[in-house]
């Protein structure tokens, strides 16, 4: 429903790289397509509010959902984008919801490596990291250094 409402209101306004759907929390990795950002900042607040509603209805509840506004940083360094996305990617195994990031279903990393139809916009995420290859590649590295790294005793 979550993604069924990013469709409706923000895909005609920014390019999706990357998102992770949790239980208690969500992550987007954007490129908004709006020079100054003002339709996109109305349209993600309408797709705040009708998601909110929609599950209020579906729990037969009231009330916002989120505690806090949604945050959002401007990324000016490729390779900090890179970072990003794979972060996002690897979120649902950062929070031990699964041992292995790639098994999530709730993540744009799947949708990356099908053939199928997908909402992320995949040749553009492919083109950050060279190719599909190296986007594969990048991620293995990232997710196995962060396995290590618990056993350090350097942080």
């Amino acid at each position: 429903m979550f993604l069924d409402k990013f469709i409706d209101y923000l895909y005609d306004y920014c390019d999706l790289y990357a998102y992770n759907l949790l239980p208690n929390h969500y992550h987007l990795v954007l490129r908004v397509n709006d020079e100054n950002g003002e339709q996109f900042s109305r349209q993600i607040g309408s797709f705040i509010v009708s998601y909110t509603n929609k599950v209020n209805l579906r729990k037969d509840r009231v009330g916002g959902l989120f505690m806090k506004p949604f945050r959002r940083i401007l990324v000016t360094r490729e390779d900090y984008l890179k970072r990003l996305i794979f972060y996002v990617n690897h979120n649902a195994a950062k929070h031990e919801l699964v041992k292995d990031f790639r098994d999530y279903r709730f993540s744009s990393y799947p949708a990356m490596l099908t053939d199928e139809d997908t909402i992320v916009a995949r040749d553009k995420v492919f083109q950050i990291f060279n190719d599909k290859s190296e986007f594969v590649e990048y991620h293995n590295f990232r997710h196995e250094d962060f396995k290590i790294r618990k056993y350090l005793l350097e942080p």
